[in-house]
């Protein structure tokens, strides 16, 4: 039998060692990419059944034209979103950035207030300009 075109011993006695030592390695290193593969085919079916790749997507396009402050809003959210529908998750997204609204609009008529302004008209007149909404 022949073990290749050299040998590691002088005389080729530990032919047959050798190989099996190889076998087993590359058999390992096939079983090891083999493993890689098939988690590969597991993480894309799963994207593919729960049609996940729309949704990362639709997120993309609206991180890229959202205000700064809405993008951490979502990138904050985010882990929450494996716990619901995207449906679910976008109405809890406006949810947050409804009362974050609120509450900016609560802190600048509380500095209105603390500056002696007593209307409403004079307060949404001092007030800065507002980035336009997403």
């Amino acid at each position: 039998e022949d073990c290749g075109s050299f040998s590691l011993t002088p005389h080729g006695r530990d032919c047959d060692a050798s190989a099996a030592a190889s076998r087993r390695e590359k058999m390992q290193k096939l079983h090891t990419y083999n493993a890689t593969l098939d988690g590969r085919q597991w993480r894309h079916e799963l994207v593919v059944a729960r049609d996940l790749l729309d949704d990362v997507h639709e997120q993309i396009e609206i991180e890229r034209i959202a205000p700064v402050a809405e993008v951490a809003a979502r990138a904050r959210l985010r882990p929450l979103a494996r716990f619901h529908s995207a449906a679910q998750h976008e109405e809890l997204v406006q949810s947050v950035l409804k009362q974050q609204g609120m509450a900016l609009d609560l802190r600048h008529l509380q500095a209105a207030a603390a500056k002696g302004i007593t209307s409403l008209r004079e307060a949404e007149a001092s007030r800065p300009p507002r980035p336009p909404p997403a």
